[in-house]
């Protein structure tokens, strides 16, 4: 039997029983004072995305289904905000606490259906990137080009030269691909020490139901989009130190 059905079948044998009380949403935040729906329900979504408490759902419309263990938690959270701590802090307690749901075999499935698809994000992701990069960097390397080229110019005039014009060239554009992967290189490095800068729930996912591993997926987007966002000032700034050297040749 998977986690779904473990889930399902604990809230049909409860219902039965009377043993425990079920409630969706709108019935669920009224348990605490002064929450607002978007707010608690937030806080269990933050919950999922963070793979710390999983929410039970309706096997037909998939609507999810707060329950007992649900509300401890609720009341939990409440307190940790009223007392102004950070989510963060109070998110990294819950486990310490309770024994929090297990998320489901089919939990990509369920990602899905709330508008997280981990793969198809990263695939625009990884496309929007290389794009952006394409954009900022062929301009750039043509600066670096022309200006090779410029100072080449005056220069070479017999056939020898303009041998060796090409052979330079070439070496130019060897080392402008060299100046960009250790750029590229130098932000990973940056993005990976930041990562690991994090909070260990931030970085880590649960793994079946007593262990937990580092996200890998989360981690590659976090590096990712850390390049894209700053690959073009790196760049720029090599660039302007380029043009400086050049001028004082």
């Amino acid at each position: 039997m998977t986690d779904s059905q473990s889930n399902e079948s604990q809230i049909i044998a409860g219902l039965l029983n009377g043993e425990e009380k079920y409630w969706q949403i709108s019935e669920f935040a009224k348990l605490v004072d002064d929450r607002a729906i978007q707010t608690v329900d937030g806080w269990f979504k933050d919950l999922e995305n963070n793979l710390i408490h999983y929410v039970s759902r309706e096997k037909n419309s998939g609507r999810k289904i707060y329950s007992e263990l649900d509300l401890q938690i609720l009341k939990f959270i409440d307190e940790g905000r009223k007392k102004k701590l950070p989510l963060d802090v109070i998110f990294s307690e819950i486990p310490k606490h309770f024994e929090t749901r297990p998320f489901p075999t089919d939990s990509e499935q369920t990602m899905k259906s709330e508008g997280l698809d981990i793969e198809v994000f990263r695939t625009k992701l990884v496309s929007a990137a290389t794009e952006a990069m394409g954009k900022q960097i062929a301009p750039i390397l043509e600066a670096i080009n022309q200006v090779a080229i410029a100072q080449q110019s005056l220069q070479l005039e017999s056939n020898e030269n303009k041998e060796k014009e090409k052979i330079e060239k070439k070496e130019q554009q060897l080392l402008n691909a060299i100046l960009i992967k250790k750029i590229e290189s130098k932000l990973r490095k940056e993005a990976l020490d930041k990562w690991e800068q994090l909070p260990q729930e931030k970085r880590e996912r649960r793994v079946g139901l007593f262990r937990k591993a580092e996200d890998i997926e989360k981690r590659s987007i976090f590096i990712d989009s850390y390049v894209v966002e700053r690959i073009e000032d790196e760049i720029k700034k090599e660039m302007d130190d380029l043009r400086a050297t050049f001028e004082e040749i």
